[in-house]
């Protein structure tokens, strides 16, 4: 399988979000395994800082973990893929100062 469709692949089964209005520095992170009945694929998400360890995610199952955001505003969190239709290394959460010193993020 081409990379371009493990990307979309990916893509669909990722979702990334910044989770509520008491604390602006908290991430929540959610991976749900939406491929066809039997798949299962194997996840392993890192930072510089944090291992989050293997795990496999079963049909219909979610894989979720938070963490705060960097005062410093350089954070990564990236993970290894692996399904029956190939694999890939992804950059799941970027944060990275702007040019006027303010954060910003993007995900998948």
């Amino acid at each position: 399988m081409h990379k371009n469709k493990i990307t979309l692949l990916f893509l669909i089964l990722l979702f990334v979000a910044v989770a509520g209005e008491n604390d602006q520095r908290r991430v929540h992170v959610e991976v749900r395994n939406m491929l066809p009945p039997t798949h299962n694929f194997t996840i392993h998400c890192k930072s510089k800082d944090d291992d989050l360890g293997v795990h496999i995610v079963g049909l219909n199952q979610v894989y979720t973990f938070h963490f705060q955001r960097s005062i410093l505003g350089r954070m990564l969190f990236f993970c290894w893929l692996n399904t029956e239709y190939g694999h890939g290394i992804y950059d799941l959460y970027k944060q990275t100062r702007t040019l006027t010193g303010a954060s910003s993020a993007t995900g998948g």
